[in-house]
């Protein structure tokens, strides 16, 4: 790889015009005459950026210069570059032409302002020309001074260690420090040598890594920054590290590209909440299918929640109905409980949450008796030959028994008592016990399974039609999203603190404040309701004129995790 630089110079009125090349993936640019581009300016630092060429990408990083590189008229720290782009540092304007990804980058560089003057030119001695002492105190001399002064000190206080004075003790690496460490590295103390491996150079990547594994983001960023790039330790505002500005995600997401050159699979320009943020989406999957599809809130036609399970959230926070079965009436709180931190919403739970009203009840005869939730008819089946059906066969069994042998099987009958019902063996044998066993087991699974409102487990589940060689049917299992956005960060009982007054105020659900207005729980008959509130809503607080925050920060987090959908 190699860099063309175009330099055009104004001489005694005649422009001039100078071609360099320099071979190499990484381009210098500084004051320094050491540079591959030299720029004599002395708003320029001596080692001001470099541009460098990896992953089939240019990028420019600043070396932590004085006044700061721009790429069109923005700040960065670090960022890629396109054909077109106008890179500024100091006084100088370098505009870049790129042909393709792979080619070699051409740089036209211009000084901004007044006319340069001629290159090679030796300043003159205005003061040797009129025979007149130059001052003993020269610009060289005190710089010379001024480091020897600061180098001999920090070399005095790393031989000293600790100083005291009074009750006050320094640790010396405490003096030099910049500032103190952040509250997540106070643990470090002042172990410098932990982070900083080499001496006054900031910490690599690699040294991050050692404890923070698994950083990353997307695999298809055309460049990777530098940890301390974003997260900018020392700082007197005890700020959190990973309290980032919105600068550090716009300066990729208002142009975003991606290492390969194909299209982004998100939003292309994103300047802020307020400035080219789209809908927020969802991932739908497909029930038991392994096929799944990011999905904006406002495609009502394609967003829809597949988990199979059937719930009427209407009939559930309709007073009127409710109370008949529960005699009290129930709320999105009765159900949707928050974890202890407050953030999310913990899972639906059978027992705690449905129990009282959908009892898996299966045989009059057995008051008070349920099956146990969660396991398949074949499990359910056995619960009740063992559980219940052989035992109370066996009994009838032993009543029907004859007290004597003359007597006959209407001996062992009470006076009165009516003939065997069809559910109770006509006679003590091992083959009327299992025909009244299974017979119960038959009647239960038919309350269980059978189709309509009355069966006990198709009123909330779908049953899939018994498999080849089996007559029980499958409940299929629910795939109920734990968090629909998995990425994102979200706290409920802020939140909730910022509505109740409001929507207590208008009478109203204060979940309904933000969970869909123009479809709220209290009307929603379909399980397929998705039921999350879109941008619009979130916007009317958190904007200019809400006050609430609305940095990237807030929801969204940069290195992406594990984060697997939950059953």
């Amino acid at each position: 790889m190699a860099f063309t630089i175009i330099r055009h110079h104004v001489v005694n009125d005649q422009a001039t015009t100078q071609q360099t090349h320099v071979a190499g993936h990484s381009l210098d640019i500084g004051r320094g005459t050491g540079n591959a581009l030299w720029l004599d300016d002395l708003h320029v630092s001596l080692r001001h950026a470099v541009i460098e060429y990896a992953d089939g990408c240019y990028v420019i990083k600043d070396l932590e210069s004085t006044r700061g590189t721009y790429v069109n008229h923005r700040s960065v720290r670090m960022g890629p570059l396109a054909d077109g782009d106008v890179v500024q540092i100091g006084g100088y304007s370098l505009r870049l032409r790129l042909s393709a990804s792979d080619s070699p980058l051409t740089i036209e560089v211009r000084r901004e302002g007044a006319e340069e003057g001629a290159e090679g030119l030796v300043p003159a001695s205005y003061l040797a020309r009129y025979r007149l002492a130059e001052s003993f105190f020269t610009q060289r001399r005190l710089t010379i001074w001024g480091l020897g002064f600061v180098v001999g000190g920090a070399i005095i206080l790393l031989l000293l260690g600790d100083i005291s004075l009074g009750t006050k003790v320094w640790h010396a690496s405490t003096i030099l420090a910049p500032g103190e460490v952040s509250p997540a590295h106070q643990f470090i103390g002042h172990q410098c040598v932990q982070c900083h491996a080499d001496t006054w150079r900031v910490p690599s990547a690699g040294v991050c890594t050692t404890c923070h594994t698994g950083l990353m983001h997307q695999v298809d960023q055309p460049f990777t920054p530098e940890c301390v790039s974003c997260h900018r330790e020392h700082r007197s505002d005890h700020k959190a590290l990973a309290t980032i500005e919105d600068q550090f995600c716009v300066q990729c997401h208002a142009d975003l590209r991606t290492a390969g050159g194909h299209a982004p699979q998100f939003a292309t320009h994103i300047r802020g909440f307020n400035d080219g943020h789209p809908e927020f989406s969802v991932v739908v999957q497909g029930q038991n299918e392994p096929q799944s599809a990011r999905v904006k809130l406002s495609d009502k036609a394609a967003l829809r929640d597949t988990s199979a399970i059937k719930l009427n959230h209407q009939v559930h926070l309709t007073p009127e109905r409710i109370k008949k079965v529960t005699g009290k009436t129930l709320t999105c709180a009765n159900c949707h409980k928050m974890d202890t931190q407050g953030a999310y919403m913990l899972p639906i739970d059978y027992t705690e949450h449905c129990s009282q009203c959908h009892p898996l009840e299966f045989d009059e005869r057995f008051p008070g008796q349920f099956v146990d939730h969660g396991i398949q008819p074949e499990g359910i089946q056995e619960f009740l030959k063992n559980n219940f059906f052989t035992p109370r066969c066996l009994e009838l069994a032993r009543m029907l028994q004859p007290s004597s042998p003359a007597g006959g099987a209407e001996a062992g009958r009470r006076p009165g008592q009516g003939p065997p019902t069809p559910r109770e063996p006509q006679a003590a044998t091992p083959t009327s016990v299992m025909q009244c066993r299974d017979q119960g087991v038959r009647e239960a699974q038919k309350r269980l399974y059978a189709g309509g409102k009355q069966s006990v487990c198709g009123l909330c589940h779908t049953l899939e039609d018994p498999s080849p060689g089996s007559q029980l049917p499958t409940v299929i299992r629910p795939e109920v999203p734990v968090r629909w956005f998995t990425h994102a960060k979200f706290e409920h009982q802020a939140h909730i603190r910022a509505t109740t007054a409001k929507a207590t105020a208008e009478s109203k659900n204060p979940c309904e404040h933000c969970h869909r207005p123009d479809l709220a729980a209290s009307k929603s008959t379909q399980t397929s309701d998705v039921l999350l509130p879109g941008i619009a809503s979130c916007q009317e607080c958190h904007s200019s004129a809400g006050g609430a925050s609305m940095q990237c920060v807030t929801c969204h987090q940069y290195h992406k995790h594990n984060v697997r959908r939950s059953l």
